[in-house]
């Protein structure tokens, strides 16, 4: 069982920081690791605001094909997913749903771990 965690209460000054984050571009999910607070929780504070919401950045199929295709040619999943705006585990998941088998690390950082 998880244990109990109380609501992180935003003062007036967090939550005018918090707008004007996001209003310069810095993503929900990391407003919410900076403030301690869950992303819907950061949603639900900017709509309070009257902030717009930017949508969130979706895979498309067509797009998804592209990575296929990159991937292929040898790019990093890190790469791709800085092409299209979205985080390399994203890239990773929709490259698994698409039946491709990815790469091992270009590290081995186990290995790496016995020689320190």
């Amino acid at each position: 069982m998880r244990p109990y965690r109380a609501n992180r209460k935003l003062n007036a000054h967090d939550l005018e920081e918090l707008v004007d984050c996001y209003r310069r571009g810095t993503l929900a999910s990391e407003l919410a690791e900076r403030f301690g607070i869950h992303r819907q929780t950061v949603v639900a504070h900017l709509k309070r605001e009257g902030v717009a919401i930017r949508p969130q950045v979706k895979l498309t199929a067509p797009v998804v094909e592209q990575a296929v295709e990159l991937y292929a040619e040898g790019w990093s999943t890190a790469a791709i997913g800085k092409k299209y705006g979205v985080d390399a585990s994203t890239v990773g998941d929709a490259l698994r749903r698409a039946k491709v088998t990815l790469r091992g690390p270009v590290a081995d950082r186990w290995s790496m771990i016995d020689r320190l």
